[in-house]
């Protein structure tokens, strides 16, 4: 299965949001939990907001937003839930 390029420029960006977003709570003292799901929640909303945008010219994708999840997830998992 070919996974399109635009897919994985949605996974990268959402997964370099959520590390950054967690790592930032980390480092203010959340707990890893706490910056995992924040930096997946920060990543989500950049997603949807990304997509909400497209809306007028090339549609809703809900493949991004799936992609948009897995980078997120990943992101936030990597970064967020390691101590600091």
């Amino acid at each position: 299965m070919k996974v399109q390029k635009d897919k994985l420029v949605h996974a990268g960006a959402c997964a370099a949001i959520a590390a950054g977003a967690a790592v930032a709570l980390r480092l203010l003292g959340s707990p890893a939990v706490a910056a995992g799901t924040g930096g997946v929640m920060a990543a989500m909303a950049a997603g949807a907001a990304k997509e909400y945008g497209d809306r007028p010219t090339t549609g809703w994708d809900w493949a991004d937003i799936a992609a948009d999840a897995i980078g997120a997830v990943a992101g936030g998992a990597a970064l967020g839930y390691l101590s600091l």
